[in-house]
């Protein structure tokens, strides 16, 4: 939301709307929970911060073939959705789908139903076409934030218990999410609740976070596992940034997974002290199609929706594991960040499994192409960081 007065009032909104949507639900108060789809289908999905189940756990439950159905044909319905770690009268029935939660309650022909149902969301192929940056429009409305909004409305009372200065950029309010983390022991209820919900996506990510017992190893364990290739967590949290640019955009169940996640790590990445800005100039390597790399020409401003991984040193840009359209074409971007912004890239070599000398960007960077040249059949392109990334209003 490039406004932050609509930004801030979708949260308000979205909050109570989430938390009626499974409590509904769970009370088998269907037309409740049909009405609020209907203006808000991007909910389908979401399991907030007091529950464990997601609303097609609960109609599978509920056992009830015409509800299921009916969920299952809106077309942003994720029947893979896993619930959180839990326990119920039929035994353990955490990281379970609504299919393995009618199975284990003896529902045959509910089972049947869930077992037969395919997705209609992004598959990875579809994935790969999609371009590897987000054009920057004055007058778009930054759907790029969607995810971030809607892990704020499903966790307002662990990110943000306050009322929304409605005045203030949304940057600045995110800044003040960060200091109320960052405040008294706010932080190990936020802690339980990314685990929480992490869950359902990276159990092995989870299991190391679980064992930190102070904020600085909370904070710095967050980087680490990003770091820690082992896990995958990486290639999931930017593929799920990276599928906001699909024109249908509705958020899977394991891109809500990991919205807690990326929330907390965005927000070190802006606003935790021991993760200062640099301004030096990195470099970046990427294979990508032809059709990918012409997309980078002079004076074009884009957005890159994801984590980005570079290095201060060109020798050791080799292409980072990425989440983007592979190909043959060999790009290297050399990166002015001598802008002041938010959204510099940070020296993360203390925190990170392995010591790359590798600067990573906040989700959401925005930069313009300088210069572009082609040698032997390798293209470099110059870019320049800008001042305001994508939730700046």
């Amino acid at each position: 939301m490039a406004g932050s007065l609509s930004t801030a009032i979708c949260i308000e909104e979205e909050s109570m709307k989430v938390n009626e949507l499974v409590y509904s639900a769970r009370q088998g108060k269907w037309d409740t929970v049909f009405s609020i789809l209907k203006t808000h289908p991007h909910l389908i999905n979401t399991i907030p911060e007091d529950r464990r189940w997601g609303i097609l756990h609960q109609a599978a439950w509920w056992n009830k073939e015409d509800l299921v159905k009916k969920l299952l044909n809106l077309p942003a319905c994720d029947s893979r959705i896993e619930s959180k770690e839990t326990m119920s009268e039929v035994g353990e029935t955490g990281g379970c789908t609504p299919y393995e939660i009618a199975q284990k309650y003896g529902y045959t022909d509910i089972g049947k139903l869930l077992e037969q149902h395919s997705s209609n969301l992004v598959t990875s192929e579809q994935l790969q076409e999609l371009p590897t940056f987000h054009i920057q429009n004055n007058n778009d409305q930054l759907k790029g934030v969607c995810l971030l909004r809607i892990t704020l409305s499903s966790y307002k009372q662990t990110f943000c218990p306050f009322t929304f200065n409605k005045n203030k950029p949304f940057a600045e309010v995110m800044e003040e999410i960060f200091k109320y983390i960052d405040t008294n022991e706010n932080w190990s209820t936020v802690k339980i609740k990314v685990c929480d919900s992490l869950y359902t996506v990276c159990k092995p990510a989870v299991r190391v976070l679980n064992a930190v017992n102070t904020k600085e190893e909370f904070y710095a364990t967050i980087v680490n596992v990003y770091t820690n290739e082992s896990t995958q967590l990486y290639t999931y949290l930017n593929t799920a940034l990276r599928r906001q640019d699909d024109k249908a955009y509705i958020p899977s169940a394991y891109d809500l997974g990991l919205g807690p996640y990326i929330l907390m790590f965005n927000l070190l990445l802006m606003h935790w002290n021991k993760l200062a800005p640099d301004g030096v100039t990195t470099y970046r390597r990427m294979l990508m199609t032809d059709a990918d790399c012409k997309r980078y020409q002079k004076g074009i401003q884009f957005v890159w929706l994801s984590f980005i991984s570079s290095s201060n040193d060109l020798k050791k840009a080799e292409p980072f594991p990425t989440c983007v359209p592979t190909g043959e074409h060999a790009v290297t971007f050399v990166i002015d960040n001598q802008t002041t912004s938010k959204w510099q890239p940070r020296n993360i070599e203390h925190y990170a499994l392995f010591p790359e000398e590798e600067r990573l960007y906040p989700a959401g960077g925005a930069f313009v192409v300088t210069d572009r040249s082609e040698n032997d059949g390798k293209t470099t392109v110059h870019l320049k960081l800008l001042e305001r990334g994508l939730a700046t209003g």
